[in-house]
């Protein structure tokens, strides 16, 4: 089941991943999407014929709002690209081609249509390339045209934030890959705090945008009380693809508690994400909604705690230091 993803979340964990000088992120990154795209276009590829195949996963390319492609005598062209701008957009200019993302997805097409091979990026707009450009090494290359791909450039838009529709499975092995990855350099615990870290700035930063859409505020006016603006936020999330997020309660003492989906059981053990990227999600929600000041003086200013239940995790933030006045919207 595809889940939407907004850029800036992913855009921050891809930034991290890739730019950890301890592993090879690219290559974590390109085997998470490898393995999360490879049911669905398994699904997608239904005819034998390897050129309308090819162009119905350019297709899809451009429906998931992952940008638009078309293929060439060597491999592919991307005129637009989401992971591409998404790191523009919240880092600036990247020195070296970033979209292992699209890598992967292509590793998987072409698995899909019985030519497996590896797909590398060698040009990249996040590098100041007018497209991204891929190579194919070790596979016939598609038939050059395969670009079907629908008017305008593949990317899509909700609550004013840039959105992708991804697989619901790829944050979730992209960050058991990660964990994987820095665990055998001894570097586990870091890389659990980087993972809370990336997903409560990401979530307190673009829920920031979307209470400033139009969207947000033709649906829920000018809502002010804090309880009612965090549900209206949490139903905004699972519109985009969270899952059943709920808040439980809501009182100044001792806390507010808030229930998320369980862990998916193939990412259990010491490499599973889904608690520090939940933590982090819970504390960037509640720090837009119960604390004062600048996003970057909200950041961090609240205690969260998880805890996988029975059929849910149970996740709890410690409002008592936060300053805040319950049933209001800070300012």
């Amino acid at each position: 089941m595809p889940v939407s993803v907004l850029s800036q979340h992913f855009a921050r964990l891809h930034h991290t991943i890739v730019t950890a000088s301890a592993i090879d992120g690219q290559a974590v990154l390109r085997a998470a999407a490898r393995a999360a795209f490879a049911p669905l276009l398994a699904r997608t590829v239904t005819t034998h014929c390897a050129t309308e195949a090819l162009a119905g996963c350019v297709d899809l390319f451009a429906t998931l709002g992952l940008g638009r492609l078309q293929s060439t005598t060597s491999g592919f062209d991307a005129p637009s690209a989401h992971a591409a701008h998404a790191w523009v957009a919240a880092f600036g200019p990247a020195t070296v081609p970033v979209c292992a993302l699209t890598e992967g997805f292509l590793e998987a097409v072409h698995a899909a249509i019985g030519r497996p091979g590896e797909i590398r990026e060698v040009e990249c707009i996040a590098a100041g390339a007018p497209r991204c450009r891929f190579d194919i090494i070790g596979a016939g290359a598609p038939e050059a045209g395969a670009d079907r791909a629908p008017h305008g450039d593949g990317l899509h838009t909700a609550f004013g934030q840039s959105v992708a529709t991804l697989p619901a499975s790829l944050l979730g092995l992209l960050g058991h890959g990660f964990l994987a990855a820095m665990d055998a350099k001894g570097q586990l615990g870091i890389a659990y705090d980087l993972l809370a870290y990336d997903s409560e700035e990401a979530v307190l930063c673009m829920f920031a945008g979307v209470l400033r859409s139009r969207e947000w505020i033709d649906r829920y006016g000018e809502r002010r009380e804090g309880a009612a603006v965090l549900e209206a936020l949490l139903e905004v999330a699972r519109e985009l693809g969270w899952g059943p997020w709920r808040l439980e309660s809501f009182a100044a003492s001792p806390c507010v508690r808030l229930s998320a989906p369980p862990p998916p059981p193939s990412l259990g053990g010491r490499h599973d994400p889904s608690v520090a990227l939940a933590r982090g999600a819970a504390a960037g929600l509640c720090e837009l909604v119960l604390c004062e000041g600048a996003l970057d003086e909200r950041f961090g200013a609240l205690q969260v705690s998880a805890t996988v239940g029975e059929g849910a995790m149970d996740i709890v933030v410690d409002a008592d230091e936060a300053g805040w006045i319950p049933g209001g919207l800070a300012a």
